[in-house]
């Protein structure tokens, strides 16, 4: 992923938690607002036939919170591109000491709806597709670059093994069949 306009994450099925915050456009995200103007901040109205009513009152379409673990917050914001073929996207900003840096696009403008964004645990940057699913797709920051899914050292991924009511283990494979190794 060399540069900041790669694709770097498809968004997947996920559940939604939002962070409290303003409908307005955080300050760093304004100026690129300002020069696209095909391009604006996520509006309640633009995902609420997916918005529970739980999540509906924590709406949010930003959330500010450390990414880069250099313990100044970091702003991510998700923004659409209205209209017959409309697109959403995620762009972050990462906080410095004297304000913020370029604009690294997580999830470019594409036609699958993103409906917030939220700071996960450790760091991750979790980007909300789809409200009551059971994955949460989420980028990272590797020191370099956001990076898609990079998991941390001692992480590891959680399973429900349904039909057990969670008893017995889930096997993990690497492809869609039984055989699979």
């Amino acid at each position: 992923m060399g540069d900041s306009l790669t694709p770097m994450l498809p968004c997947a099925l996920l559940s939604l938690t939002l962070l409290a915050g303003a409908s307005q456009a955080p300050p760093v995200v304004q100026p690129l607002l300002a020069a696209d103007s095909s391009l604006r901040l996520l509006r309640r109205a633009d995902v609420q036939d997916i918005l529970d009513v739980a999540s509906n009152a924590r709406f949010s379409p930003f959330v500010r919170t450390d990414l880069t673990g250099d313990g100044i917050p970091d702003v991510a914001a998700v923004v659409v591109r209205p209209g017959p073929h409309a697109a959403s996207g995620v762009l972050v900003f990462n906080g410095r000491r004297s304000g913020f840096g370029r604009a690294w696009w997580v999830v470019p403008p594409a036609s699958e709806r993103i409906a917030a964004v939220y700071g996960g645990d450790r760091r991750r940057l979790v980007i909300a597709c789809c409200v009551a699913c059971d994955s949460n797709p989420f980028v990272r920051w590797n020191g370099a670059q956001y990076e898609s899914n990079l998991w941390l050292r001692s992480e590891t991924p959680a399973a429900y093994d349904q039909p057990s009511g969670g008893t017995s283990p889930v096997a993990l494979r690497a492809a869609a069949t039984p055989t699979a190794r």
